[in-house]
């Protein structure tokens, strides 16, 4: 659901990152066949919210257009510790065929908001940065998805 898009040979596709490395973006495909025998593939085995597999093709800059990122967010409602409720604020990285939804905290979200999601819906930590994890998506309260226009 987040990424950076732009439009590749008439059709929108997801991107690594939003700028160039030697004039060139690099597409990428989550997953399936790769689109063409080009197109190289790495495997990722231990990838939270997406398949381990991800294929990438590198084109010149020149070739992309409208560049965009997507925002998905939303809160999951929670009780802290003490008995309070409380919202963690949220990504959204991806909906698998259940319903259920990969999320990941937000920078800077609050270490009890951690620590609710872990005792909740059993998150994972990682590096000490930020916890993840799958909630159900009836758990998830005021989504929103926002393009960015991103500079060409």
């Amino acid at each position: 659901m987040d990424g950076i898009y732009g439009v590749w040979s008439g059709r929108v596709v997801e991107l690594q990152r939003r700028t160039p490395y030697l004039g060139k973006l690099t597409i990428i495909q989550d997953g399936g066949e790769p689109p063409s025998p080009e197109w190289s593939t790495l495997e990722f085995p231990n990838r939270f919210g997406r398949t381990p597999f991800r294929h990438y093709l590198h084109v010149p800059e020149s070739e992309v257009s409208d560049l965009h990122e997507i925002a998905a967010t939303g809160y999951v409602p929670l009780t802290d510790s003490t008995g309070h409720d409380i919202q963690a604020r949220v990504n959204i990285i991806a909906q698998d065929a259940e319903g259920r939804l990969a999320v990941e905290t937000m920078p800077r979200e609050p270490r009890h908001h951690w620590d609710a999601l872990v005792r909740e819906y059993d998150f994972e930590e990682y590096d000490r940065s930020w916890v993840f994890g799958w909630v159900p998506a009836h758990a998830l309260t005021d989504f929103k998805s926002e393009r960015v226009e991103l500079a060409a």
